[in-house]
């Protein structure tokens, strides 16, 4: 076996140059053939999706003017007035009758107008034209062979939309039967939007470039002839497909004239999807820019066929951002590559002295794992101490200055006494505040001792602090104490509701330092020109948990504050007070040293509400 791997070793060293030549087009050749699937997967994903956004924002618009004719046909045409004009016609009075109902509907036509209805088309039932409100000096003509749309509502006394090729233009028709109160039918009006006002109506509304094409063939069966020459010219499209002459190009923006100029490419690029009449996309690259058009077929009301499509045109930073990601991607992976080759080339060449360097460098990491350690340890240390230099501050502030406070009495009782003027009720005055004193420096002594033994748990392990049975009304009022000196500088008032009984095995530090560090955050944060400042502390036990709610009447915080309360370092009083760190040093001990959830609802100037619910132990 030996042998045999020193025959590989020494073949590897002779042909290494091929065979590093070999592995790494095998490589390159392999990611790029990833990279290449990736990214079409992507930009697949990329075409399904704005291919549903448009179609989705084309049906938005086709709806719309849907409920609209629905709504103008309801309130302005199917009214008792206009049911009664029909409801009276007959062979001799045609015209009157038809310039009565002209009259009636001026005014509303101009309204109607305004909504985007073109077309006001009022027929008779034998689908005779009785009123185009568009053009009211024709009329007479019958539409059975010209319009489906208006030959069906007639017949089946039935509404029916839908895209509908015209004798002029081509458009989407929304036709409706008139029938009097007794059910007799009437007639049908048409209220209709053209091809063009829809496209109008597409581009204001989503800032998209859109175009209608319609099939030539389809076209020459319904258009008056000549009206091709007159309205239509052939789009980009293809020969089979014909555009709006108002809705045509004038070959002025960078894509269209790119399209003008590469027709014949454009064209065989997209001629076998027409064919498909399913909707599809293309995409195309003009001078580094990206395009994304998207073909929603459309079909003919009256056989369901495609005889359209709707098309959508807008630059894509999607696009171009995904070729620059895949042009970069490949780029860094050739030079990846070679700096692979270039590795295992040198790790061929000189295999006996990178072993030897490897393992003088093992050596030396042994050698230096202790002083990492070490080092780990200091930097520990320093993290502890400037915990504990700012949570541990006010409990020794307030004790020094309890204390202070306590010997200034003491020298000025001693000072009365020596005098032999100090009364009986100096002293007791005295004896009572010496009492609140000393109660005041052990409250504070004792929870910097808790503060101390709190911030080592949370730098090293917070299980291993013994939880014990705590009165938990007890130990809250404990903590308010310990902060009096602080609370009593604004007249702060603190409330709680707290069930006498209820105790708990829990971990004691933990909640001493969590409600001094919501306290201290609301006297830092909240009561800047707050008049009555209030706090409320409501803790109970349901269901083997406890809720904790911690509530004040100060200043709130709008709602990016709050997404970033219980972020480390964030504080809005730099400076002044605020370090930043209690917020997330009370969400890591809620979360992880009492396995509980804290979440804050507040807004500006309505306050705090913070609801805690911890895990206990029975």
């Amino acid at each position: 076996d030996v042998i045999k791997k020193m025959k590989i070793l020494n073949l590897l060293e002779q042909y290494h140059y091929q065979f590093l030549f070999v592995f790494f087009l095998f490589l390159l050749s392999l990611a790029y053939t990833l990279i290449e699937y990736d990214a079409k997967n992507r930009i697949g994903q990329y075409e399904k999706e704005q291919l549903e956004n448009i179609s989705i924002n084309y049906k938005m618009i086709y709806n719309t003017n849907k409920k609209i004719s629905r709504i103008l046909f309801s309130e302005n045409i199917n009214v008792p007035d206009v049911l009664e004009i029909f409801s009276d016609i007959n062979e001799t009075n045609l015209d009157s009758q038809r310039n009565k109902l002209y009259l009636m509907m001026k005014e509303k036509y101009k309204f109607i107008e305004k909504m985007g209805v073109k077309q006001l088309h009022f027929h008779l039932p034998n689908n005779n034209s009785f009123l185009r409100m568009h053009k009211p000096q024709k009329y007479g003509d019958n539409l059975s062979d010209a319009r489906y749309s208006v030959e069906y509502a007639n017949k089946k006394h039935k509404p029916i939309s839908g895209f509908e090729l015209g004798r002029i233009v081509h458009g989407f028709r929304f036709v409706y039967p008139l029938k009097a109160e007794n059910g007799v039918h009437l007639g049908s009006v048409e209220v209709s939007i053209n091809s063009d006002y829809f496209v109008k109506l597409f581009k204001n509304t989503f800032f998209i470039d859109a175009d209608i094409i319609i099939e030539e063939e389809a076209s020459k069966k319904k258009l008056f002839k000549g009206f091709i020459d007159e309205y239509y010219t052939q789009s980009l499209e293809g020969n089979g497909y014909l555009l709006t002459k108002n809705s045509a190009k004038e070959y002025q923006d960078e894509l269209t004239r790119y399209l003008h100029e590469n027709s014949d490419k454009y064209r065989a690029d997209i001629s076998e999807k027409l064919k498909l009449k399913k909707a599809f996309t293309h995409l195309i690259e003009v001078n580094d820019i990206h395009y994304i058009k998207v073909f929603i077929p459309i079909r003919n009301i009256e056989h369901k066929e495609v005889v359209a499509y709707f098309i959508a045109s807008k630059p894509s930073d999607t696009l171009k951002n995904m070729h620059q990601d895949m042009f970069y991607i490949k780029i860094s992976i050739f030079f990846f590559l070679l700096l692979v080759i270039y590795v295992v080339h040198r790790n061929l060449h000189y295999s006996s002295t990178l072993r030897h360097k490897v393992n003088e460098a093992q050596k030396k990491l042994e050698d230096s794992q202790q002083q990492i350690i070490e080092s780990e340890k200091m930097a520990s240390l320093g993290t502890l101490i400037a915990g504990v230099s700012h949570e541990v501050n006010t409990p020794i502030g307030l004790g020094v200055t309890a204390m202070s406070h306590f010997l200034d009495e003491t020298k000025h009782l001693k000072k009365r006494y020596d005098a032999q003027e100090m009364s009986q009720d100096e002293f007791e005055h005295y004896l009572l505040d010496a009492g609140k004193t000393g109660d005041i420096v052990f409250a504070n002594l004792v929870r910097a001792a808790e503060l101390i033994k709190s911030f080592k748990q949370i730098s090293i392990d917070q299980s291993s602090e013994a939880a014990r049975d705590i009165y938990v009304k007890e130990y809250i009022d404990e903590i308010l104490l310990s902060l009096h000196n602080q609370t009593k500088k604004i007249a702060l008032a603190i409330t709680t509701d707290i069930d006498e009984d209820l105790h708990v095995n829990t971990y004691p530090g933990a909640w001493s330092q969590i409600f001094t560090n919501l306290i201290l955050n609301s006297l830092i944060h909240a009561f800047d020109n707050i008049k009555e400042p209030r706090i409320h502390i409501a803790i109970k036990k349901e269901n083997g948990r406890i809720t904790a709610i911690y509530s004040d009447n100060g200043s709130g915080m709008d709602e990016d504050h709050r997404k970033k309360v219980f972020d480390p370092f964030f504080t809005t009083k730099r400076g002044s007070g605020g370090s930043g760190l209690g917020m997330n040093i009370v969400y890591n001990l809620v979360t992880q040293k009492l396995g509980g959830t804290i979440t804050l609802e507040s807004q500006k100037n309505k306050g705090v509400h913070f609801t805690m619910t911890l895990d206990v132990k029975e």
